[in-house]
């Protein structure tokens, strides 16, 4: 008997196209002789007919009602199917339903994941800089993961139920084409590619972003290592028998939940060394980025820069771990009800693209000229000033949190010791901080314009969660009469 099969069509915005897609699919679907198959498509909070008309079309519609994101919806769907084989396709008329019969039939003994591959295929909607993104993120899979692929990030995929079923998934976006990949491996399952070709977008808008999904789909592949190297939790489903067998489960949840994000849940109960290692390994990262895209070693403001780092990491570990373990799971997972996540959205993607321009000014084109060994020292004491000053309210705030949001689930209450004496808000005077002096650390005057967007998101941030703060934590507008400056003393 053939195995039953879902098909899960995340959708948002895509009135123009999902009518088109689901007329394809039930062709396709009526030439598979043998073959149960459902197609599920998960509205994600669109504002247009999307839901009706794939409604219309025959397929059964399940709105996610919780935050948006790609991963988001596809979770609801995979978990809300009743498939023995899932297929996963886009809703923007790009992948052709009339391949999935070669999905199946690839769906072998020891096969676990089919991938569509537009390398083998063809794309109409390629562009150089998503060619070379995807060459480098399959690349950099490989390397950590230990299974080369052409064409790891199409989203358009075959995979057996229980890929889904044993692991917690906790992707919000793109990424979990990555977490697929590692979770089939994780089974001992091969991942193997077929041709796909992809058509152009018919209509609407893409929701891909180059750089912000691409930091995303590295960090995912990073994560994913660490986790099979035992540095973060194993997100296996485990049933408490007395063999330790892995049970397959199914849990439904409703379409506004969405699971948590494991990946720095227990990094303070590790073991020292451990913590140190969870530590250094985003400081091997700056390090990468930095004297890679240099071309050199011999850079001594670089080194220094790299061991202000390290000390701030290594320190910020010790005292979260001794202070409040939690908050190390407050930092990497906030709560639901966090505000204002643009900050770090743009932030992160900045902080990278500005060391790779310093590394890049300094190490190969020489843009900023010679930068006098007394403003480059300036600059260290900045960053080392800034790191401080962030371990430092760090060590006496248990809430120092990633996003703006009241913690009454981690009871919070106000905090006026330490840095908080002085200004309100020392965090994101820190950031200030580093953005002025960063760039003059490693030399490079042009680094510095990557900083600038970073400045008034946080004076936009710092007026958010001062007036979120002052109407909801106890205690804090009389604080705020007593401590009259949000980021700098004597100014603001």
């Amino acid at each position: 008997m053939s195995p039953r099969v879902s098909v899960v069509i995340p959708a948002k915005n895509e009135e123009m196209n999902i009518g088109l897609v689901l007329d394809e699919l039930t062709s396709t679907i009526s030439q598979m002789n043998g073959h149960e198959v459902e197609v599920i498509v998960v509205d994600d909070r669109s504002s247009d007919r999307t839901g009706e008309v794939a409604r219309l079309r025959g397929a059964r519609v399940i709105r996610n009602e919780g935050p948006c994101g790609k991963g988001r919806a596809l979770r609801l769907g995979f978990q809300n199917a009743t498939g023995d084989i899932i297929v996963m396709m886009d809703a923007d008329h790009s992948h052709r339903p009339e391949d999935i019969p070669e999905f199946l039939a690839q769906m072998r003994d020891g096969i676990g994941l089919v991938i569509g591959s537009r390398v083998y295929g063809g794309s109409d909607e390629y562009t150089p800089i998503r060619a070379l993104g995807n060459v480098f993120l399959t690349a950099a899979l490989g390397l950590f993961l230990g299974r080369y692929l052409s064409d790891a990030l199409n989203g358009f995929k075959a995979f057996r139920r229980e890929i889904f079923d044993d692991f917690d998934y906790t992707s919000k976006t793109f990424e979990i084409e990555i977490e697929l990949i590692a979770n089939t491996l994780r089974k001992g399952y091969r991942v193997v590619e077929i041709s796909s070709h992809e058509r152009a977008r018919l209509g609407g808008e893409a929701k891909s972003r180059v750089i912000r999904h691409g930091w995303r789909f590295f960090w995912r592949v990073f994560t994913e290592w660490l986790r099979n190297k035992g540095m973060l939790p194993s997100n296996a489903r485990k049933c408490a028998n007395s063999e330790g067998v892995l049970i397959p489960a199914r849990p439904r949840v409703a379409a506004s939940s969405a699971p948590g994000d494991l990946n720095a849940r227990h990094a303070a109960q590790l073991p020292p060394f451990r913590r140190i290692l969870v530590a250094e390994l985003p400081i091997t990262l700056i390090g990468v980025l930095l004297f890679g895209s240099a071309g050199r070693w011999d850079l001594s403001a670089g080194w220094a820069y790299l061991a202000l780092w390290t000390v701030a990491a290594v320190t910020a570990m010790f005292l979260i771990h001794k202070k409040d373990p939690t908050l190390w799971e407050e930092r990497f997972h906030p709560g639901s009800s966090g505000k204002d996540p643009h900050l770090q959205r743009v932030g992160r993607p900045c902080f990278v693209l500005h060391l790779i321009i310093a590394g890049l000014d300094v190490g190969r084109f020489h843009w900023s000229g010679s930068v006098p060994f007394g403003v480059q020292f300036a600059g260290l004491a900045g960053v080392a000033a800034a790191l401080a000053l962030v371990v430092w309210a760090m060590a006496v705030n248990p809430f120092f949190s990633s996003v703006v949001r009241i913690q009454r689930d981690r009871g919070q209450h106000l905090i006026t010791m330490g840095p908080y004496r002085y200004v309100r808000h020392p965090g994101y005077a820190a950031v200030l901080v580093y953005a002025l002096n960063g760039p003059l650390a490693l030399g490079s005057y042009w680094s510095a314009l990557l900083l600038i967007p970073v400045v008034p998101m946080i004076l936009r941030r710092t007026r958010l969660e001062d007036k979120l703060i002052c109407e909801e934590l106890e205690g804090y507008a009389e604080y705020a009469q007593r401590v009259r400056y949000r980021l700098v003393p004597g100014v603001w």
